[in-house]
């Protein structure tokens, strides 16, 4: 409630909301007019990664796996750039 607060008194101070437990708590944070968040790694993961972006992405992977190979061309690992 204190981003409420915050705005009914038009000052220029951010309310930083921490210690989210829940990715599906911003939504509702943000709602309230909350838009400054902290969040560990493990929400950052909950946000980023849908079931649906990471199947498409292993699709268009093994798409660019039969491509190349087609064209004689062998995939390049990151790994490989390090020695």
């Amino acid at each position: 409630h204190m981003a409420e607060v915050m705005s009914g008194l038009s000052a220029s101070t951010r309310v930083l909301v921490a210690s989210i437990r829940d990715s599906n708590q911003l939504p509702e944070l943000a709602k309230r007019g909350c838009d400054t968040f902290t969040f560990s790694p493990a929400i950052a993961s909950q946000l980023f990664v849908d079931p649906l972006t990471t199947q498409a992405a292993g699709a268009f992977e093994a798409a660019a796996e039969r491509q190349g190979s087609r064209a004689g061309v062998t995939r390049l690992h990151m790994d490989s750039l390090s020695n």
